[in-house]
């Protein structure tokens, strides 16, 4: 679930209702901030998904009432810029069994010319697996029409705030997030991304990270001056703007969300088909030919890819695909890797795993001041096995 701290939760979809809604959900923001101040982030968290639906709900109910039409699955275009680019056979069987059970219990949502806002899942439920089986029945899917124009800039961010707030993988959100980041600045994904990694390193030499979690929870006009008054050039900035807007910390894109999208192309398959974990991806991005010390390529592709099957068939935790990989990886091994060699491999990749953008300042010190005594014992462990 992504975490949010916008003073309005639903500002860029409630742009899509039309002024006459907009006064209806007043009531709605204040009970948004009441509930700030009395509610963990946890629950708001929670709380605020709850409320989208129920915007959502609203939005259908609204246009339902100007009309739901029958409209052909043929007919019906997917997003280009849709978000969401994961949909496993899983969660489309899982769709279609609920539509052939119990029917289509709300209407898709369609822009003008029959571009889907919202849907997606049960047009694909009808298309690839109901109509094929029973064509007289799953020809249409009921619909209901947004009547506004909307550029692609504004088509991709509206959608992508409705996405985020309905929950949405990193890997897609990854490269959302980039799309949107291309809108306003004329850089290369990998200059983004050199861009903002050298804003947050410059950030946290300075001490500013912290100040970041402040400025995301306070209101746009504040928040623009406040971000302007950090030690960023145009591009930087944009990109802060950017990301901010969709209540993602810049610090933790750089971390967490960004690096997805070096992912290999055969593993981010397998996350949006075959439902593989992103933490799982993580792990097996490790099965490459330097680590397996192998030159070819192919042959390293088809390992990951068993690999890759086995932590999907058997579900592995996170600590059991890490050690499934770091097992694999050790067969490969020129030499046989011992278990204290095993052992220094996974406290290795303890630390290597580690993100310190979540922490407090106090908590990084005391991290450090850690890290600083451990090192100094290992310094004198060192030199006293010499002599």
């Amino acid at each position: 679930m992504v975490k949010e701290k916008s003073r309005r939760v639903d500002e860029d979809f409630l742009g899509l209702f039309g002024s006459d809604t907009e006064s209806q959900v007043e009531e709605l923001q204040a009970e948004i901030q009441r509930l700030k101040q009395e509610n963990s982030q946890h629950q708001l968290s929670e709380i605020d998904r709850q409320k989208y639906e129920s915007l959502l709900a609203d939005l259908r109910q609204q246009l339902s009432s100007k009309g739901v039409v029958r409209v052909s699955i043929k007919a019906i275009k997917r997003n280009p810029k849709q978000p969401r680019e994961t949909f496993t056979s899983a969660m489309i069987a899982e769709m279609a069994t609920s539509l052939e059970e119990e029917g289509q219990l709300d209407p898709i949502i369609l822009l003008p010319g029959e571009i889907l806002f919202d849907g997606e899942c049960r047009w694909r439920a009808a298309t690839e697996i109901l109509f094929p089986t029973n064509p007289e029945r799953w020809s249409e899917l009921d619909a209901v029409y947004l009547g506004q124009e909307l550029s692609e800039e504004e088509l991709h961010g509206k959608v992508l705030a409705a996405s985020i707030r309905n929950g949405l993988n990193p890997l897609d959100l990854a490269k959302a997030l980039m799309q949107q980041c291309r809108y306003v600045v004329n850089l290369s994904d990998d200059e983004v991304v050199r861009a903002l990694r050298n804003a947050v390193r410059r950030l946290e030499r300075h001490g500013g990270l912290a100040q970041l979690k402040e400025i995301m929870g306070l209101p746009l006009s504040d928040r623009e001056t406040r971000l302007k008054a950090l030690d960023l050039d145009e591009a930087e900035l944009r990109i802060f703007q950017v990301l901010m807007r969709f209540k993602q910390n810049p610090s933790s894109v750089n971390a967490n969300v960004f690096p997805k999208l070096k992912l290999p192309e055969d593993l981010k398959k397998a996350i949006r088909l075959d439902g593989l974990e992103v933490f799982a991806a993580d792990a097996l991005q490790r099965v490459s030919a330097k680590n397996l010390g192998l030159e070819s390529e192919d042959e390293v592709v088809k390992i990951r890819a068993d690999a890759t099957a086995h932590v999907i068939k058997h579900k592995l935790s996170k600590a059991e695909t890490q050690q499934y990989v770091a097992n694999l990886i050790a067969n490969y091994s020129p030499t046989a890797m011992s278990e204290a060699d095993r052992k220094v491999e996974r406290f290795i990749q303890t630390i290597e795993q580690v993100s310190f953008n979540d922490f407090e300042e106090s908590h990084l010190k005391k991290i450090l001041a850690t890290f600083n005594a451990k090192t100094r014992e290992l310094k004198q462990y060192l030199k006293s096995e010499k002599t």
